[in-house]
């Protein structure tokens, strides 16, 4: 049974107006063109609400914060907002409470956005980030996580790591990641209607921002493309709520087939990323990272 605060959620997200208005493609492209010129300004933690201390760094440019620094292990956030927004505090916060909990370091990675960049900026940031990580951290003491957006990046990361030999993370946890940015898979109208908060129109846009002349189905950004065997242990959430939900179970059926290590949480009548909200389905998700962290 889902709680009172879920469903106050679900109304927030009803009632704020993002999924009509991105729905709508004069609005979105306008919308999108308003973050060409945020995503210029220098991104900074939130002044309230994170209790962790914090250690900034840049990386090819890109602010990089390390909260809970000097931790034996680390945790990498990548968050996210359709390719092209800059971290909520939600993103904030979760990472707070596991650098805590967790006794762990957690670096939030503002990758590069579009429209201003396409993935192939943010994979060279990813990558300087990675063997800055490597230099302070062994690959059994990195965790690699994301949501959404972020999600996917960390899954499509993972699966170039392995291509190019590089060393790999010790595990993924990933809160509704989007696997296919060419959203082909037909959405049922009932799902559609379930979601308060995504539009797959709004969302092939974006993702073509994303891709620039790249094919969209390439691995680099629909991870569910890649190959999957020989990836870390996987853990990822999804809600029944969300309409990425049939590539969620696509992708839990290429795991199997392949020998992939996932396990899959699909929480019924939730919606996407609900792992973020302040819900009680929340926190006890959050309970069971930082046990997965720990160990």
């Amino acid at each position: 049974m889902t709680s009172f605060m879920s469903k106050v959620a679900v109304c927030y997200f009803r009632l704020n107006g993002y999924k009509k208005m991105t729905d709508d493609p004069v609005r979105c492209a306008a919308y999108v063109e308003k973050l060409r010129e945020i995503n210029t300004w220098r991104v900074k933690p939130p002044k309230r609400g994170i209790q962790s201390e914090i250690a900034t760094e840049t990386v090819r440019g890109c602010e990089t914060y390390f909260l809970n620094p000097g931790r034996d292990k680390v945790m990498v956030y990548l968050h996210g907002g359709s390719y092209c927004e800059q971290p909520v505090l939600q993103h904030w916060q979760f990472c707070d409470t596991v650098a805590r909990d967790a006794a762990v370091t957690s670096v939030v990675a503002v990758y590069p956005k579009a429209p201003n960049n396409t993935f192939e900026a943010a994979y060279a940031y990813l990558t300087a980030l990675w063997e800055r990580l490597l230099r302070e951290w062994t690959p059994e003491n990195i965790v690699l996580m994301g949501d959404s957006s972020g999600g996917g990046l960390a899954l499509a990361f993972a699966e170039y790591l392995r291509e190019n030999g590089m060393p790999l993370p010790e595990q993924l946890i990933l809160f509704s990641p989007w696997l296919d940015i060419s959203m082909d898979t037909p959405i049922p109208a009932k799902l559609d209607r379930s979601d308060p908060s995504l539009s797959a129109d709004a969302l092939r846009r974006m993702g073509k921002n994303w891709a620039g002349d790249t094919d969209v189905h390439d691995y680099r950004l629909s991870p569910i493309y890649g190959d999957l065997r020989g990836l870390p242990p996987m853990t990822v959430y999804y809600g029944t709520h969300e309409i990425f939900l049939l590539d969620a179970r696509k992708f839990k059926e290429k795991c199997d087939r392949e020998g992939a290590s996932l396990e899959y949480i699909e929480a019924p009548k939730m919606n996407h990323c609900y792992a973020l909200f302040p819900i009680p389905e929340a926190k006890r998700v959050q309970a069971e990272v930082v046990a997965r962290i720990r160990g």
